[in-house]
Formats: C-alpha cells, structure tokens, sequence
C-alpha cells in the first residue's frame, strides 16, 4: 500500500468530478489518500471537517488568506503561499513516513516542491483558470500556473486545448477519464430504440436552439419519439431551458436520476448540446460521456470544438441537418457497437492508474 496526497481546491461533497473519482481510483487500488479539501478563508467560522478513516480518504482542510483569483501580483502569491504551507507542514509532521506521492489539481501551487523536494509531484489541470478569471487580466494565473508545470514530475490536462497551453512548460499529456462501468452490449431492437437522452445538468450553457429543432425533428418521425433531459440544475438557466421546451409535447424534462435509473432501452444516442462560444469549448471528453457510452449510446454533440472525434461521436451543429445526423446514428446504431466497446476497453481504471505511474496494490 503506498500513501498519496492530494491537494484540490474542491470540497468532498462536491457533484464527482475528476478528483474525487482519481481519489476513489486509488482507494479501490488499495493505496491510503489523504485528500486537502477546498480551504476556507482564514477568518471562516466554519467548523473543520473531521478526518475520516476506513474506505473514505482522510480529509485535510486548510485556510487561506487571499482568495486565488485576487493574487493579482507575485508578492500576493508568496504571503499566500507562505501561510499555506505552514499549515502542510504541520499536517506532514503527523505522518509516519515521507514516503508520499502527491497529486496537485492546483494551478498555483507551485511551492509544493520546497515541501516534497524528492517525492514525485504529479499535476493535473482539469479546468481553464485564466478564462475562468474575475479580472479582466489573468498574467497572475498564468505566472502561477507556469511555476506549478515547471516544478511537476509529470503533468496532464484533460482537453487537448489544454495540453497545447502547458506544453510551454511542461511535457503535458492527455488525460482523459476512464470508464469504471463494463460495455454492456444493447439488448433492444434498434426500431425499439425511439427517445434521445440529455444526461446532465441543465443551465444556460444548454443550447436551446438546437434542442428546438431535434424535438421539432422527433415530433415529425411521430408521437412514439421523445426528447428526455435529465438533471440538475448547476447556476441559472433551468426555468429558460423549460420554458423554451413548454412548446413540445415529446419533450419531458426531469429531476437528477442516475443512469441505472432509467430505461435505457428505448434510448438510440445521448445527446449532448452545449452553446458555442461557451464554458464547455476546451472539453475534450465529459466525465459522463464514458457512462452513457458503456450502455452502447452514440453521442450526438453540438459546441465543444475541441471534442474527441471517434465514429460514434456525430456533430449536430456540422454540415448535415439534426435530421440527418440522427438517421445516420439510427442506421449504424449496431455497427457502431464494436468500436465503442472498443474504446472503453483501451480506457480502464488500470490504464489510468499506468498512466499516472502506478499499479495495482
């Protein structure tokens, strides 16, 4: 069993994204995770969170004094820096042995090699800071974000844009989520197959117009065929979204279910609709993507320029109409069964546990 560490700026209870699902990549492994938690500010009256043991990783919280989108000058970073580290420290100090590796999902935390001068540091970079800056200027992020690839062991990124930005620094790699669930091959005829799923959270990044006109293309196949979204809400933009499907009868929208919860079999493709410019440009692969891909769905996708091309992923914002796109995933559905099968089988727990330099304990 070998010990990890892993410093977020996201707090356990948090939806699942990439750190907490790297976190029960390595606990399932059976490595020991300590795992830093979203730090509060330093004059927060919020209580600690308690450490937990067992099958859950031991949670560590820090505090902070200046907010990272405002370090908007070095001197700001080190004062901020200095009194994060102290607090490290002191956590290290309980730890019967330095024999660690630490995993960094931090953009600034670019000190963490004074802190662990021979242990490997691995970076990974999930989200664009700089365009995610409150200031109308981010040269402070990327100041940060320079130091912390130049001091890695190995850094990833988990969208090709991404990957081209650190490359500056670093020799960054791709890396992209891992299916936890085995390919179960469809079992319903395809003709059986008549609704499209949206599976996510439904805001304001939703692409309305596109949505309008793949219900008005099911409405015209006939009543059997559906248009269903499903989620939560993440921000604003829910009731838009609900006002503007109020006009489609095949159109029903509902509360978050996970995937096991729903009737798959009536389901042909996932559609995922995102605007363009959005939030969502430097996505290669979603998290979710892998799911609904091992229950054999195709994805039929609209914005995310940077998304992966692979047969099974058709553009509904391309050349050829929604109408067309969504014959063209009926008539392949089967066909296109082998290569998704395929992919997750290249896309493993174990390959992503390689790829980070480690193994099965």
């Amino acid at each position: 069993m070998s010990t990890f560490i892993i410093f977020t700026r996201t707090a356990w209870s948090e939806a699942p994204r990439l750190r907490h699902q790297v976190t029960q990549l390595l606990l399932e492994a059976g490595h020991c995770v300590h795992f830093f938690e979203l730090p509060r500010p330093v004059l927060s009256r919020e209580t600690p969170r308690a450490t937990v043991t067992g099958v859950a990783p031991a949670f560590v919280r820090t505090t902070h004094l200046i907010h990272h989108q405002l370090r908007v000058v070095p001197p700001l970073h080190g004062i901020n820096a200095w009194f994060v580290r102290r607090q490290i420290e002191s956590f290290l100090r309980t730890l019967p042995s330095d024999e660690v590796t630490v995993i960094n999902f931090n953009y600034d935390y670019y000190f963490l090699r004074k802190l662990f001068p021979k242990q490997r540091i691995v970076t990974i970079i999930n989200d664009d800071f700089e365009a995610q800056s409150r200031l109308p200027i981010f040269s402070h992020i990327t100041w940060a974000l320079r130091r912390t690839c130049s001091m890695s062991d190995a850094v990833f990124a988990v969208s090709v844009p991404l990957v081209r930005r650190l490359s500056q620094w670093s020799d960054a790699a791709l890396f992209l989520p891992w299916s936890a669930m085995q390919y179960a091959a469809p079992q319903t005829d395809v003709a059986m197959r008549t609704q499209l799923l949206f599976w996510g959270y439904i805001d304001e990044r939703l692409d309305i117009d596109m949505l309008n006109r793949v219900a008005a293309d099911l409405a015209r196949r006939g009543p059997q065929w559906e248009l269903m979204l499903v989620g939560p809400t993440q921000g604003r933009g829910r009731d838009v979204v609900e006002r503007a499907m109020a006009r489609h009868t095949n159109v029903r929208i509902l509360e978050s279910h996970r995937l096991d919860q729903l009737s798959l079999d009536t389901i042909i493709a996932a559609v995922i609709p995102y605007l363009t410019p959005s939030a969502m440009d430097a996505v290669t692969l979603p998290n979710k993507a892998m799911q609904l891909l091992a229950h054999g769905l195709p994805l039929l996708i609209s914005g995310m320029p940077a998304f992966i091309e692979a047969p099974f992923v058709r553009r509904l914002d391309g050349a050829e109409s929604p109408a067309t796109v969504i014959d063209s995933c009926i008539a392949d559905f089967n066909a296109l069964q082998p290569t998704i099968a395929k992919f997750l089988g290249e896309n493993t727990p174990q390959s992503r546990l390689k790829q980070l330099g480690l193994h099965q304990a």
